[in-house]
């Protein structure tokens, strides 16, 4: 299903949105992002189940590094360490399904090399999945500063932003 397709725009959308208002009206904020999060995760698994478990391994990872940085308060270089590891390690996976076949390309040009095109389809916004996770900013301050960034650091409004696109 793409996002232009009237399966999406008629059917999709408007039942994430009185989902979406449903849960709200009747179970609070916190229960609509909630709905969102599943409602999202059901369009990635509409485009097919690997980029969905892509996804989910990617999102477990994050969220387990994120909550560990967040407790290694007597260890501020293990810290610095993980968060570059795990920056290097969410570039990777973008670089992977987003720029594969076009090193190869590169490589069959220049180097007379004759490579074949991996057939990897990269989930529908992984770019902008990934690029929020690097910019979970308040976590990054207290690691690289030593001190949070304004009020005390909150797990949830940092997972929340490792999750959701801004």
């Amino acid at each position: 299903m793409s996002f232009t397709s009237l399966q999406f725009i008629f059917g999709f959308v408007p039942i994430a949105y009185i989902g979406f208002v449903l849960a709200h009206r009747f179970g609070g904020a916190k229960q609509a992002i909630n709905l969102l999060a599943v409602i999202s995760l059901v369009f990635y698994a509409l485009w097919g189940l690997p980029l969905l478990a892509i996804l989910l391994l990617s999102m477990v990872f994050n969220f387990t590094v994120g909550n560990v940085i967040a407790n290694l308060d007597s260890n501020p270089q293990m810290a610095k360490n993980l968060l570059v590891g795990s920056i290097a390690a969410n570039l990777g996976l973008l670089g992977y399904l987003k720029y594969s076949n076009f090193f190869i390309d590169v490589a069959n040009q220049f180097a007379g090399t004759g490579l074949d095109h991996l057939s990897i389809v990269a989930p529908l916004g992984s770019t902008s999945t990934t690029r929020p996770r690097l910019r979970c900013g308040r976590r990054t301050d207290i690691i690289f500063s030593g001190r949070p960034n304004g009020a005390a650091a909150s797990k949830w409004n940092c997972t929340m932003r490792l999750a959701a696109p801004s």
